[in-house]
């Protein structure tokens, strides 16, 4: 099996997704035994929600590989994009390539998935758990457009559009996300003009919601803190 990168959004160093090893056959690092780890479906993955994860992958000790597993995980991860009313048109085999391109990543609650103003192109569907969606007025006001749950979808503007990233995305449970490269996007729905024309229309009605909250958040503005001191 080749070795697959690994990501996990509640561990390891820096940045959000941030690769902090690889998986390979006859190697598992003890110390990564206690996290969530993450990795190419075309490879190992293990989510939180496979807690038994490391009683089948091949260890330095010498445990051997549940291929079933595996698969089961796989299956996981085109369940997802089967779930998502967006791929559903898709014949299965397309799905099934579109499966093998994602890549898993998981992150506990209150950390940030995606930050407004970044760039970046990745394409995010989610999974697991919940994800709240937000953005700021132009005085700094936070303004929550949208909480998203199993099949949504978000990190669609900054796909189609090339824009920095138009919102911030944040879990608000344990959350797993399937994260796909705008490449991969972009050749599926080059093929596939009804997934297309979904996402474009599902782009121009979130601009037009997060428009009338803005602007709804503007003219209702939270009332102030009351002075401690008084």
């Amino acid at each position: 099996m080749a070795g697959a990168p690994v990501a996990s959004g509640g561990a390891g160093g820096g940045g959000v997704g941030e690769g902090i090893g690889e998986v390979t056959n006859g190697t598992f690092r003890g110390e990564w035994r206690s996290i969530p780890l993450v990795a190419s479906a075309r490879g190992v993955m293990a989510a939180s929600r496979a807690a038994t994860m490391t009683d089948h992958l091949t260890t330095d000790e010498g445990a051997t590989t549940g291929s079933d597993t595996l698969d089961s995980l796989r299956n996981g991860v085109e369940a997802v994009v089967t779930g998502s009313f967006l791929f559903r048109s898709l014949e299965p085999e397309a799905r099934r390539d579109l499966a093998d391109r994602g890549v898993v990543m998981v992150f506990p609650p209150a950390k940030v998935v995606l930050t407004e103003g970044d760039p970046s192109s990745d394409f995010y569907l989610v999974d697991q758990g919940v994800v709240e969606v937000t953005t700021t007025t132009p005085d700094g006001a936070p303004v929550v457009l949208a909480t998203l749950q199993h099949g949504a979808f978000f990190g669609e503007v900054a796909l189609l559009k090339g824009l920095p990233r138009t919102a911030t995305v944040t879990a608000l449970t344990d959350v797993s996300v399937v994260r796909f490269d705008q490449a991969d996007i972009e050749d599926v729905l080059s093929r596939n003009p009804g997934a297309r024309r979904i996402l474009e229309a599902m782009v121009e009605g979130r601009a037009r919601d997060t428009v009338e909250k803005v602007v709804r958040a503007l003219s209702n503005p939270a009332p102030a803190d009351p002075d401690p001191a008084t």
